[in-house]
């Protein structure tokens, strides 16, 4: 039972002549057309038609977009019956945009043909770019037939029709750097191109195909000559064949024996390239041809009225022993008329598509005579003994092979012979099958291209380290293709890193081809993103930790504005961004990820026993980060001092605390000279101050740690948290609204509850300025005004201090348990929470499993409306 269909002239929702019914298919195919009748100058390309059936064949749901008119073969019915689920149009005086976008949310891919028509083009621009914008994820194959005849009539504007000319222009000229101005003002991008054509038209048509061959995923053309040409313009791209399927079951009333046949045949409609050819035949090579033999002209190309006179009755012949001019002919009558011919000609002077004429006059077996620029042949094909190719404007090559043909049986035996076997092999529905199959492979196998924007350096500060990770976890997943846009360091296989705004570096050869844009870095880029990475269907997300309580206000526009989403790294942020004024649905939680391949290979290159694990050995409490007022390091040596450096503290109790600082800013002059007096009156306290770590050397210092404490007041995420955690440490943090609220709780370590409070300390400098923004100098940093106040947390001073006596009570007691050898099962003790750490790490936080978060976020954002 045929499925119906769906009609629609308006908005989807309000029409429809036909109730659609169900489909329940597996992917959502939208195929647009010219459908402009022949006779106005439209495309006459069967193909669609031929796709269209495949992809109900192969069980897509299949949508049918039009430009101008239905008719014929591709009217509606004819359509519904090849089984289209819905018909959208004309768009001819209208935009694809009165349809709501969820109107048209679901396409994978769009399969759309070009004709060489500006008007028509500017249609399929702005509606390919809609419907991107509406369907990130869509890939869109282009076919043409027409591109290399455009090309052919741009050639004309150069002298000799120089063909390399014509290539050096579009190297020089193609509109990956018109694009990089504004799309939206093209006749303004086009008076930036050095070309002098005879019509500007073309030049305008150029442009515009290529840029909807731009934002495709692969290119389609029906003969060498038009994929030597979409090469040329977009050598990025697969261009890939798609023969036509040449119908062969049309028979003659009778069959002509080679003594029986007479006389040459040309079929073809009214265009430059049919005139041209036939008028040089007429006066170069007709009177060259064996005497007797006539050429009969068929169709509606333009004649000379001194070899023809054609009316609207019929044509009349001015030398009817050389010339018949037939004008149109029923199929039965032509058919005939091809079988009693001993050769068709095709006497091409400019590139052509297949010559469908020219093809069934070979599936009669009558022979081919035709010129190089005829597309339906072409050295891939292999050597075909049934037609005959001339270069172009070679007379004398054309007239011996049509007399050869004309007295030479046994080579016309040959050749009528093996016509037929070419269209088996090159134009059957076999091969149309095998050929659009593999489009359909290659479009689908298409990767999704991100670019992370932002320095990636593996041992870096944190973004940095992030970002390298980022890309280097993503390019391990299947169907992901990575690009760094700024350093990369060190180099990853198979990701490409470009600097930012380098001179005449595009991150790939044509540009406009990511699919998303990951941007982290400090400042954070607010600016639009370039159309040289981002063209239309591009989804960006910028990547912000942050720890202060609102957002800039000066940022707030662009952030929303030129990003399609806002990721926090935790739950804390991502409750800042939507506080701040970002819409909840442009707000996404993606975690920061910790490199445990590269903690358990530095791990495994020191031997347990030489960790400290005796009942002997010191238990040593760890710090590692900035010397920063947010990082709390003030609250930790307070606390530790009041608790662990008491005068009557047991002298049996052996407990250390290391204190990594890397950097200093924010804190006074006198409250850094407090501290340091702290350290020094506390013996227990190692400060290894302004010491910058190689990735091993922390590691190793982590290691020989029990406790990780973090008394912060705010954190973005925590890495350095998470990778204790993933090292098997205990972990003291502050939590109760904070990043460590993700991932830290009762279970697998010592959370610390905090309240909110006021930042007042530098670098908050009252009212609602925040002073962490370059230019920095002399410790201190350029202000900007928040949306609020800047806030952080302050931890509980009672319960910190008692989270660090539970953490050495339960040390003390797992060492003990392990030198007794205790049977009973280690997760009745309170000390089991660093093996519930590392579990939950590794199921959520090493980048094997963050990489997840990533891979879905991106898919989930390029699939957004």
């Amino acid at each position: 039972m045929k499925k119906p269909g769906r009609y629609y002239t308006g908005s989807i929702k309000n029409g429809g002549e036909a109730e659609e019914g169900s489909s329940g298919r597996k992917e959502k195919y939208l195929v647009m057309w010219p459908t402009i009748p022949a006779a106005e100058g439209g495309s006459s390309d069967t193909r669609v038609v031929d796709v269209i059936r495949e992809l109900v064949e192969l069980d897509f749901d299949v949508d049918f977009i039009f430009w101008k008119d239905l008719e014929g073969s591709m009217g509606k019915a004819a359509l519904f019956d090849l089984g289209v689920n819905r018909i959208l149009g004309p768009y001819e005086n209208s935009k694809i945009s009165r349809h709501p976008p969820s109107d048209l949310n679901g396409y994978t891919t769009i399969f759309l043909w070009s004709w060489t028509n500006s008007k028509f083009m500017n249609w399929i621009l702005d509606t390919v770019r809609y419907l991107k914008d509406i369907n990130g994820a869509v890939k869109v194959v282009s076919c043409t037939d027409e591109t290399g005849m455009a090309l052919s009539r741009l050639s004309k504007g150069f002298p000799g029709s120089d063909k390399d000319v014509l290539r050096n222009w579009i190297l020089e000229n193609r509109p990956v750097q018109i694009l990089g101005k504004d799309v939206s003002d093209l006749p303004s991008a086009m008076q930036t191109t050095s070309l002098e054509v005879n019509d500007p038209t073309v030049k305008e048509l150029v442009i515009l195909e290529t840029l909807v061959y731009i934002i495709s995923t692969a290119l389609v053309g029906a003969n060498e000559g038009v994929l030597e040409m979409l090469n040329l313009m977009i050598p990025a791209k697969p261009a890939m064949r798609l023969s036509s399927i040449i119908p062969t079951t049309r028979r003659p009333s009778r069959s002509w024996t080679f003594s029986e046949r007479k006389d040459i045949l040309f079929i073809g409609h009214k265009s430059d390239a049919n005139d041209n050819g036939v008028i040089w035949f007429l006066r170069e090579v007709l009177s060259k041809v064996q005497a007797g033999s006539m050429l009969h002209i068929v169709g509606s190309v333009g004649v000379p009225d001194e070899f023809c006179k054609c009316y609207k009755f019929g044509c009349v012949s001015q030398d009817s022993t050389r010339v018949q001019c037939h004008g149109s002919l029923p199929t039965k009558e032509l058919v005939d008329l091809t079988s009693s011919v001993k050769a068709v000609i095709n006497p091409g002077l400019e590139p052509t598509g297949v010559a469908k004429e020219i093809c069934r006059a070979m599936a009669l077996g009558t022979p081919v005579v035709t010129t190089s620029y005829d597309g339906t042949f072409g050295s891939t094909l292999g050597v075909n003994e049934g037609v005959i190719q001339c270069p172009p404007l070679d007379a004398a090559c054309f007239a011996k092979a049509l007399n050869n043909y004309i007295s030479n049986e046994n080579e016309w035996e040959v050749s009528s012979r093996k016509a037929p076997l070419f269209l088996e092999t090159h134009f059957s529905a076999q091969t149309f099958k095998k050929e659009l199959g593999e489009i359909i492979r290659v479009v689908e196998s298409d990767k999704v291209r991100v670019l992370v924007s932002g320095d990636a350096r593996k041992n870096g500060e944190s973004m940095m380290a992030q970002n390298w990770h980022i890309a280097d976890s993503l390019n391990k997943k299947d169907g992901f293709e990575v690009l760094v846009k700024g350093v990369l360091d060190p180099p990853i296989d198979g990701v490409k890193g470009f600097l930012a705004d380098s001179a005449g570096v595009v991150p790939l050869p044509t540009g406009f081809q990511f699919n998303a844009i990951i941007r982290q870095s400090w400042p954070p880029e607010l600016a639009p993103p370039s159309l040289q990475n981002c063209y239309t269907g591009c989804r960006v997300a910028q990547y912000l930790p942050w720890e202060f309580g609102s957002l800039p206000r000066e940022w707030m526009s662009a952030l929303v504005k030129n990003n399609d989403e806002v990721w926090g790294p935790s739950e804390a942020n991502t409750r800042v961004f939507v506080n701040s004024g970002i819409p909840p649905s442009k707000v996404r939680t993606v975690p920061c990820g910790v490199d445990c391949r590269e903690l358990n290979l530095v791990a495994s290159k020191s031997p347990a026993s030489a960790l400290n694990d005796g009942v002997e050995d010191d238990v040593v409490f760890i710090f590692s980060g900035g010397l920063i007022p947010r990082k709390g390091v003030d609250i930790l040596l307070e606390e530790w001092n009041s608790l662990f450096c008491a005068i009557d503290k047991p002298s049996s109790l052996r407990v250390k605390l290391i204190l990594h600082t890397s950097y200093e800013l924010g804190y006074g002059n006198q409250e850094v000279k407090e501290m340091e007096e702290m350290v020094r009156k506390c013996n227990n306290i190692e400060w290894k101050r302004k010491e910058w770590l190689e990735r091993e050397e922390y590691i190793d210092l982590l290691r020989g740690a029990d406790v990780y404490v973090a008394p912060f007041r705010s954190e973005g995420f925590g890495v350095p948290v998470v990778e204790a955690m993933a090292l098997g440490l205990r972990v003291i943090a502050s939590t109760g609204g904070t990043s460590a609220d993700d991932y830290l709780n009762d279970q697998n370590g010592y959370p610390v509850r905090v309240t909110s409070a006021v930042c007042r300390h530098y670098p908050c400098s009252g009212g609602s300025d925040l002073c962490v923004f370059p230019p920095c100098s002399n410790g201190k940093c350029a202000c900007k005004h928040l949306v609020e106040s800047p806030m952080w947390f302050e931890v509980e001073r009672v319960e910190l201090r008692q989270k660090l006596r539970d953490a050495l009570i339960d040390v003390l007691a797992s060492r003990e348990w392990k030198q007794k050898q205790n049977q009973l099962p280690q997760s009745n003790y309170t000390w089991s929470k660093p093996t519930q750490a590392q579990n939950d790490v590794l199921d959520k936080y090493c980048w094997d499993a963050a990489s997840e978060e990533y891979a879905n976020g991106i898919k989930a954002m390029i699939a957004r409306l």
